[in-house]
């Protein structure tokens, strides 16, 4: 339970810390969160890892540091055990930051790496939803 709690102070932080506008901030006290020991095999403790790399991809992205979204993205996909919400959640922020780099590149006028971009992100939406069809109904 105590990792549990800190995770959960973390994620308030970080809230706190970009309603502020301090992202970089909020994006070391959601890093915290990948750092704390669960017991092993503890589905939850993947859980919330997997939901603190979700949203640490959506703060760098907003950092426009695409590159390391997209690396904090596939450690939390190559980590994970199982399929779970929190995967297909990975592949939908994955989808989300390659339209934000996407958006950064048209306004570059960069729009034939624009619409690559693009393509990654439906790629990574379909990946969300094979996820989510192959879990169980509830």
């Amino acid at each position: 339970m105590v990792p549990l709690a800190l995770a959960k102070a973390c994620h308030h932080k970080a809230k706190l810390y970009a309603r502020e506008h301090d992202l970089a901030k909020a994006t070391a006290a959601l890093r915290q969160v990948l750092v704390l020991h669960f017991p092993p095999g503890a589905a939850e403790g993947e859980d919330i890892r997997l939901d603190a790399r979700a949203r640490l991809a959506e703060l760098l992205a907003e950092q426009h540091h695409f590159d390391d979204a997209l690396r904090t993205l596939d450690e939390g996909i190559a980590e994970r055990t199982r399929d779970s919400f929190f995967v297909a959640n990975l592949y939908t922020v994955q989808g989300e930051v390659h339209e934000a780099r996407a958006a950064d590149l048209d306004a570059q006028g960069r729009h034939a790496a624009a619409t690559a971009e693009r393509r990654e992100a439906n790629a990574s939406y379909d990946r969300s939803n094979a996820v989510i069809q192959r879990l169980p109904p509830r």
